[in-house]
Order: C-alpha cells, then structure tokens, then sequence
C-alpha cells in the first residue's frame, strides 16, 4: 500500500510540475471606497484565471457586470456613469511572477506580479504582491492579494456632487482557487496551445 501511494504521488507531483496550466475553479474579487459619507463594496465571483507555471504566465479577466453591489441603484451608476460597461465590459490583467517557484512541492509564500492592468479601456503597468499556497496533493493552488487603483490612473470621472460617496483611491480584493488543465498534445506544439488558451481567457 505504501509502495502504491508513493508511485501514485510521483505521478501527481509530475502532472502538477513544469509545463502545467492552472485555471480557475473558484474566484472572489472585491472592491471597496471608503468615502466621506459613505463606504462601497462590490464583489464578483465570476473572475476567470489561467496560469502557465512553465512560463511563469498568467492572465485574469472579469466582466465589470458582474460585480454585485448592495443595491440595484449603486450597480447602475457603476456599470452605465462610470465604468461604461457597455463600452469596456471587462477588466483584465495580464503577467507574469517574478519568483521561482517549485510547482512539485506544497508551499506558502509571498511573490510579486508584475504586468499590465486594463481598466475602462486603458493599460497601466502594476506591480502587485500577494500571497501563493500550493497543495500538488490536493490539485489545488490560491492567490490572494490587496491593492489599490487611484480611480483618476483609468479616465474614470466621478462628478464632484458625489466626490464624498467615492473615494479616489479604491481597494482591489482578490481570492482566486485554482485547478490543473488537461492540456493535448496530440496535435501542434503544445506552447502554441498555452499561448492560445491564456490568449483565449482575454479575448
């Protein structure tokens, strides 16, 4: 029994290694103002992510109508005065780790993002730190991290009647749990397939 689950997690541990995919199986993103006269928090669930831990890679889109706020009349103002969802329906944020991580073994630590941030139809590079826990033995890894975007950086206006119910510099919440990728390589080059699939979460 022992010998089987030792070749059993050799098998694992070598899925979950170098040149695996990771994508999304749970996510939370929120945002929160904290005003004069009032605090805002808006949260979505429905984020999508892929990583490329050969390449270090990873991309997240979320589609700004899916944040869900405490009352019908908050999400209108958000979606159609200020971010012009109908104009720019997603924010996405694509980058890349700067640490060296070991995929293979179960590990807790901070590491920094460095990538491009698109809000409102402009780009603006970011670095971001945050926490990663892997578990190859679960099949499963989290990120999570806090930051803040000053609302000015991505041409979103907020008249001056209501500057005291928004705050300039609002705070990005984000919890994202993430599962290995089935990836075939029975056909093409298997990096062109990477590419197109952390292409493909953008598009």
């Amino acid at each position: 029994m022992k010998k089987l689950f030792f070749i059993l997690s050799l098998c694992l541990y070598g899925y979950w290694g170098q040149g695996q995919l990771l994508r999304s199986k749970e996510s939370k993103i929120t945002f929160f103002s904290e005003a004069l006269l009032e605090n805002i928090t808006a949260t979505t669930t429905k984020a999508k992510a892929v990583v490329d831990l050969e390449h270090k890679e990873l991309a997240v889109k979320i589609n700004m109508t899916s944040f869900e706020f405490p009352n019908k009349l908050m999400q209108e103002h958000f979606n159609e005065n200020y971010l012009e969802s109908d104009k720019y329906p997603q924010a996405t944020f694509r980058g890349s780790l700067t640490k060296v991580l070991d995929w293979a073994k179960p590990f807790q630590t901070t590491a920094s993002v460095t990538g491009v941030l698109t809000i409102h139809g402009v780009s603006k590079m970011e670095i971001i730190e945050g926490k990663i826990i892997n578990d190859p033995s679960r099949n499963m890894a989290i990120f999570e991290c806090s930051f803040p975007v000053k609302v000015k950086d991505f041409n979103i206006h907020v008249p001056n009647l209501v500057f005291t119910k928004i705050a300039e510099v609002v705070t990005i919440k984000v919890y994202i749990k993430l599962e290995p990728v089935t990836t075939s390589t029975k056909e093409g080059d298997p990096k062109t397939k990477k590419a197109s699939f952390i292409s493909k979460i953008l598009s």
